[in-house]
């Protein structure tokens, strides 16, 4: 059973301010708020261009969470828009912290070698690799161990993830 938060919990476990008045309050102050931000000009793009135009890219220090049913690709999506952004060659060289619900971060790691190297999971997994095939993973891997991609499958609870993700900001630079 996961524990229930409330916005005020949620709000102090994010480190975010709430809004400087309690209650309604008329669009025209909200507006006035959001227009005394300083712009964050800063776009990180996920490598698709029409998911890119959909969300107005990605931000920095966002927190994104990508769901579906099982076998649907929602997890080769997430871990391909991740190698997208730290990869230098393709955008800012970004480091991200990928977090797991449900395969272990060396399963992410099997996966993403398939991905880059286009080798059979099955192949890897069993080991049964040709001397072109071990080349390509050697390769692959030179590449990923360089990339500032990290990795945390535990099973956390919303407060947790947030203390994870600021202990990652502080040490990794995520």
């Amino acid at each position: 059973m996961s524990e229930r938060y409330t916005p005020k919990e949620e709000i102090e476990a994010l480190n975010l301010k709430p809004a400087p008045k309690p209650g309604i309050v008329h669009i025209s102050e909200v507006m006035q708020e959001y227009l005394d931000q300083p712009p964050q000009d800063e776009r990180i793009k996920t490598g698709f261009r029409d998911l890119d135009k959909f969300l107005g890219y990605l931000r920095p220090g966002e927190v994104i969470v990508f769901a579906g049913r099982p076998g649907t690709g929602v997890s080769d999506l997430a871990l391909t828009i991740a190698f997208n952004i730290v990869n230098p060659e393709l955008d800012t060289g970004k480091p991200v912290c990928y977090f797991s619900f449900g395969d272990s971060s060396q399963f992410q790691l099997v996966r993403l070698i398939n991905m880059k190297a286009h080798i059979n999971s099955r192949r890897l997994t069993g080991k049964l690799l040709s001397a072109t095939e071990s080349s390509k993973i050697s390769h692959t891997l030179d590449t990923l161990t360089k990339l500032p991609l990290y990795f945390d499958d535990s099973q956390l609870d919303f407060p947790e993830l947030v203390k994870r993700t600021r202990e990652a900001k502080e040490a990794q630079g995520i």
